[in-house]
């Protein structure tokens, strides 16, 4: 399976462009030895700052792993931070499915892992 984080990185984009968010976007150290069997951190955004090497390669995984769990949190405390999402499918046989609501506000402490 191969997935593609254009999506992801599109609302990161936009909302890193829009101001201060110190936005953390990332699969944890237990979703990657659970996916790929490597005991590290993948952060793709970490406190506002795209991660543009990481964003290079396509996360492969065995075909017997049918999620992918992204972990996300802002460290600005004294405001919401509102996000908006929208799944945009770059190859049919892969499909995103996105299990958070599709607007609201950005967590302030960690949260991804829901497998």
């Amino acid at each position: 399976m191969r997935i593609r984080l254009t999506l992801y990185m599109a609302i990161i984009v936009w909302l890193v462009e829009r101001g201060n968010t110190m936005i953390n976007l990332f699969i944890s150290k237990a979703e990657m030895i659970r996916t790929l069997g490597l005991s590290a951190e993948l952060n793709y955004v970490e406190n506002g700052i795209i991660n543009t090497y990481s964003t290079k390669f396509p996360y492969r995984v065995d075909t017997n792993i049918s999620q992918v769990a992204f972990s996300w949190n802002t460290k600005v405390l004294d405001r919401k931070i509102a996000y908006k999402l929208r799944a945009i499918a770059g190859d049919n046989a892969v499909l995103p499915v996105i299990l958070i609501p599709h607007r609201g506000y950005l967590p302030t402490s960690t949260e991804g892992e829901y497998f």
